[in-house]
């Protein structure tokens, strides 16, 4: 998915999400969990529009959610 459409699917209530995994962080839209690439989401989460859900496991890092700010 192109930054666009990851920003057109959260506008209409999709949720950004990442997990650790052995291999490195990664990325997906819920809840149909569609996997998008780490350059996206990145981009993405550098939009003034889209918020931390506020679900870091540690105070140092990142939330584990991202979503569009009410």
């Amino acid at each position: 998915m192109t930054t666009k459409e990851v920003l057109d699917a959260m506008h209409k209530g999709a949720t950004l999400c990442m997990e650790h995994t052995k291999d490195g962080r990664v990325f997906w839209l819920g809840p149909r969990r569609i996997i998008i690439r780490s350059e996206v989401a990145d981009r993405v989460i550098e939009f003034p529009s889209i918020v931390p859900g506020g679900d870091r496991l540690f105070k140092d890092e990142a939330s584990q959610t991202w979503k569009v700010a009410q």
